[in-house]
């Protein structure tokens, strides 16, 4: 069965297994990757599956309905190598492998990636703070791919000053080469033009006065 399950091969090298059968929003993925950044920051990773159908489990979909026996698989799957908790959120319930499952409580998550995103969440806090990391109030969301950081108030703005500098730099740039190349062509110019003579001034010259007959 493991050479086939995706949340297993996924969570090998990743904090996060998005159910990609039910797939949460953007936003509220992201707020759980927060979550699990930051409890790696503090020493404490936890992995986490979220499962959401049968299309997330390849070889073997009762599972689904089996959470605990399936966060037991994904351990052995990763090896002893692998430390950290290993979460799973379905719609049929929790299951976590590592550390005592009463730690979860018997709350169910709901149906839908954004449920279970919630009750990942939540499940996540608890099993840190079980752990002696506890996690802060208010943890910021994960920065999208490609972005450094997340988003912030004003940014925005601050994005359109900056479009508008490059722009002005660039306008610049290209005036003053255009410049150079215009001092040089008129200096060409001159250095070709052919030389003219200078007109020397004739000496004025009296007309002559008329013979007498």
């Amino acid at each position: 069965m493991g050479h086939g399950d995706p949340p297993s091969h996924y969570l090998e090298a990743e904090l996060l297994y998005p159910a990609f059968a039910d797939r949460p929003s953007q936003a509220a993925e992201l707020r759980l990757l927060g979550l699990l950044q930051a409890a790696e920051r503090r020493g404490y990773p936890i992995k986490v599956a979220l499962v959401a159908g049968a299309g997330d489990l390849a070889d073997e979909p009762s599972l689904l309905r089996r959470p605990q026996r399936y966060a037991d698989f994904i351990r052995g799957e990763l090896g002893a190598g692998v430390r950290a908790p290993i979460l799973v959120v379905t719609p049929f319930g929790f299951g976590v492998a590592g550390v005592p499952r009463s730690l979860l409580g018997s709350a169910q998550p709901g149906r839908g990636g954004d449920a279970l995103a919630r009750a990942a969440m939540s499940a996540v806090r608890r099993l840190a703070r079980a752990g002696g990391h506890p996690l802060p109030a208010n943890v910021p969301p994960a920065p999208m791919l490609g972005s450094s950081a997340p988003a912030e108030t004003g940014t925005g703005a601050s994005h359109v000053v900056r479009i508008a500098a490059l722009f002005g730099v660039t306008f610049l740039a290209l005036f003053a080469a255009f410049e150079l190349w215009a001092r040089r062509g008129r200096r060409r110019g001159a250095s070709h033009a052919p030389n003219t003579p200078r007109r020397t001034a004739r000496a004025s010259v009296p007309p002559r006065p008329a013979r007498r007959s």
